[in-house]
């Protein structure tokens, strides 16, 4: 089984939903105010694919509660838009 350890490198402080889909795993941080896609096809090294942060464009990600994906297209619910 594999592992992520909540580093500088990763927005995932506070994780409070994860959506599994095929090979990727969607985390979102309500902390990091964060959505993080990792490739788990080989659970003994999960790398991280990338991630998108609120405030990018028009992406508001304050207190993202929980994840779900559909296709190529991720729906993030948050608390608190500002």
């Amino acid at each position: 089984s594999g592992v992520v350890i909540d580093d500088p490198t990763y927005q995932i402080g506070k994780p409070t939903s994860v959506f599994v889909s095929g090979t990727k795993a969607y985390v979102v941080s309500s902390m990091d105010k964060a959505l993080s896609i990792f490739d788990i096809s080989n659970p003994a090294s999960i790398t991280e694919l990338g991630n998108i942060v609120d405030g990018v464009g028009a992406t508001r990600l304050n207190d993202a509660t929980s994840v779900f994906v559909s296709g190529t297209t991720a729906y993030v619910v948050s608390g608190m838009d500002k």
